[in-house]
């Protein structure tokens, strides 16, 4: 691949928040309907279409900065308790990805309450974010075991009888307009959101070089990391050993650097695994390590967004797979993994046994490198690779501890910090 890679901003902010939304069963499509339930709102308000596209994309990820379940159920309240932590972790990290600059401050005001300037137009709070705050809180209000058209009166009673200073008092007179129509509840509710939305307006598709793409995968690998502190710097060290070890080998420069990128994503179906199996300072059993198996199959799928990329999709996706067929979730064999997959796969062993998990301190380089050597012998990992990485051991796992030594400062600068 050369030039530019072209992207749809629209279909990577609702492949984001799809799973992030897998989270719980109870949040399924909860991002979704308050980006339907904002779009028809800023409408009736009469938004222009550059609003639009900005307010739907940040609604599909404005909850992207409640890195656990825990922190999503809370923001289930109608009155949310600390509703800043996560705006304001999600307004850092989408923020380090140019192209969502606007976005990121509407995502960061999500939850603030009407003040009164908006009026005058003395507000540094975009209007995009008093409208996302309503349509969230009338998302949440939504029984999705009772029939819809029932709900109307008591969930407009319910934001219609808050404080005065809570809504802005446009956005209240647009739901009260839209609401008279059967059909916005109709669809509120439907599997036919998406397509409603891809079809509302005109959303920019981005040209990003190598760097810009590897930004982004940068943000998506802290969304992933970031939600443990264990898992808070493994992205980067995948990465940064994956593109090293590239080199070594003699792989072209571009290749390399999409290598890094690769590294930064091949976690990203972790979205779904629950923090607490995550966490856990012991064994996994049996039902938890299924659990966490599933993570390679839907970074495989949520990957299929970039069709430009189909090799950083399987290189990335298939790092636990194994050159016997013995690995997961596909069980491929050596015929079908690229020596790049196959070098994240390394990459990714090697990473592990090296940091420090919630079970374990991280390993010396004998033992790291026994473990290795017996994984080539049983033909799960391509032993050249590992043969590379036994000769440059303290050079990568310099290169390696240093960069994730620099994710945990980021780390620490996004979490130690009270809001």
């Amino acid at each position: 691949m050369t030039g530019k890679i072209k992207i749809s901003l629209f279909e990577m902010m609702l492949t984001l928040s799809t799973v992030i939304d897998f989270m719980s069963v109870e949040m399924n499509h909860h991002q979704l309907r308050v980006a339907y339930i904002a779009y028809r709102i800023g409408v009736e308000m009469g938004l222009s279409e550059e609003q639009l596209v900005d307010m739907i994309m940040a609604s599909l990820i404005h909850d992207i900065g409640a890195l656990s379940l825990q922190e999503r159920i809370e923001t289930f309240h109608f009155e949310v308790k600390n509703p800043h932590r996560h705006t304001e972790i999600g307004y850092k990290l989408v923020r380090q990805f140019e192209p969502l600059k606007k976005v990121a401050k509407i995502i960061r005001y999500h939850h603030e309450n009407w003040s009164g300037w908006a009026e005058s137009g003395s507000s540094i709070i975009p209007i995009e974010s008093y409208i996302i705050h309503l349509a969230d809180r009338v998302e949440i209000l939504i029984r999705k075991d009772e029939e819809i058209l029932g709900q109307k009166d008591r969930i407009l009673s319910k934001v219609l009888n808050s404080t005065k200073t809570k809504f802005l008092p446009q956005a209240l007179e647009a739901l009260k307009a839209v609401a008279e129509k059967e059909h916005f509840w109709l669809e509120a509710v439907s599997e036919y959101i998406k397509p409603i939305l891809s079809k509302a307006v005109t959303y920019p598709a981005i040209e990003l070089t190598l760097n810009d793409f590897d930004n982004m995968a940068k943000l998506f690998g802290q969304v992933i990391d970031f939600r443990s502190r264990f898992t808070a710097t493994h992205s980067s060290g995948v990465a940064i050993t994956s593109e090293m070890l590239g080199r070594l080998l003699g792989l072209k420069e571009e290749t390399c650097k999409l290598l890094h990128t690769a590294g930064y994503l091949h976690d990203l179906g972790k979205l779904v695994i629950p923090i607490e199996i995550l966490e856990k300072p012991g064994k996994l059993s049996k039902e938890e390590f299924n659990v966490i198996k599933s993570h390679s199959f839907y970074t495989y799928y949520i990957l299929e967004t970039f069709e430009s990329l189909e090799d950083v999709r399987t290189w990335a996706a298939f790092h636990h797979e194994r050159l016997n067929g013995g690995g997961y979730p596909f069980h491929i064999n050596e015929d079908k993994i690229s020596f790049e997959a196959r070098i994240v796969g390394v990459a990714d062993v090697f990473t592990a046994l090296t940091e420090d998990r919630p079970y374990r301190q991280g390993m010396e380089k004998n033992d790291v490198l026994s473990i290795l050597d017996e994984m080539g012998k049983k033909n799960e990992l391509d032993h050249r690779i590992i043969a590379c990485l036994a000769e440059h051991y303290d050079e990568i796992n310099e290169v390696r501890s240093t960069a994730q030594k620099k994710a945990l400062k980021r780390y620490k600068d996004f979490f130690y910090t009270d809001y």
